[in-house]
């Protein structure tokens, strides 16, 4: 079974089962050590790349972390020619996405060279191609993901399956790299907004969660608009992804009654709280 996406990018059954168990993992994912192996295994599954590094940008579009993974050998050279949080290969793509405006960018080898500014530190990345993903946090700053060394000819069908993977991608980096702001904001939220959490966390409407908390749609649309505020996120796969990673996930299954009875595997691309 195949099925035709946006870009004319056609993605196949194994891509679908492995876009999902990345997904599903990703979940789980709770500390760095976690998001590495997650990033080795399931996300590495489905995006076949050399290298994978992260940037994140503060409010100011400075770098304030960045975080790399080689899936092989790799010299102290090449780290530093892709990760020095000024000339670095991979600092300096986000600083051209960031520049251009745009969400997602695709570069060739010839592209690569040209961002470095030294034709020493060419010899090092030894990467044919490169693509970036840009998500914003609704504080403020931006995280880029860039993957290295994709093989040949699948850069944009990797970059597809990227955008699909990036809400829990996001999340999954803002657990282990969580700041104190978002941490205790994250602590701000009320027991209400936990109990609409979880009925999002088991995939019920706006119109089931409110009919079975006895409130109106445009009330609940406020509880929704609060949590994603306090939790600083977009969507509302984004909600579900940080609330299973604190201690919402403690909170018990709330009763089912008159609501649908089956759960639903995590959503692949995010859904606004309408």
């Amino acid at each position: 079974m195949t099925s035709q996406v946006e870009g004319g990018v056609t993605l196949s059954e194994q891509d679908h089962v492995r876009l999902i168990r990345a997904i599903e993992s990703a979940i789980e994912v709770q500390h760095l050590a976690h998001f590495h192996a997650w990033l080795r295994g399931p996300f590495r599954n489905l995006l076949h790349h050399d290298c994978v590094v992260c940037v994140e940008h503060d409010g100011g579009g400075v770098p304030a972390r960045v975080e790399s993974l080689y899936h092989g050998p790799c010299s102290s050279e090449r780290v530093e020619t892709f990760c020095d949080p000024a000339d670095g290969l991979a600092v300096r793509l986000a600083a051209l996405v960031a520049h251009s405006g745009v969400v997602t960018c695709i570069a060739d080898g010839a592209a690569l060279d040209n961002l470095l500014p030294d034709a020493s530190f060419r010899t090092h990345h030894g990467s044919d191609n490169a693509i970036a993903f840009r998500t914003n946090f609704v504080s403020g700053g931006a995280c880029y993901f860039i993957l290295f060394g994709l093989l040949a000819g699948t850069e944009q069908h990797c970059l597809h399956l990227l955008k699909l993977l990036s809400s829990h991608l996001k999340m999954a980096w803002s657990r282990v790299t969580v700041r104190p702001a978002v941490i205790r904001a994250a602590t701000a939220i009320t027991e209400r907004e936990q109990e609409i959490l979880r009925w999002m966390q088991l995939g019920r409407s706006n119109q089931e969660v409110s009919l079975q908390l006895g409130i109106s749609p445009l009330t609940l649309k406020n509880h929704i608009r609060k949590i994603y505020r306090k939790l600083d996120v977009q969507t509302r796969a984004e909600a579900i992804s940080r609330g299973l990673g604190s201690s919402l996930d403690a909170l018990a299954v709330p009763p089912t009654v008159g609501c649908r009875q089956e759960e639903k595997r995590p959503p692949v691309t995010g859904e606004g709280a309408d």
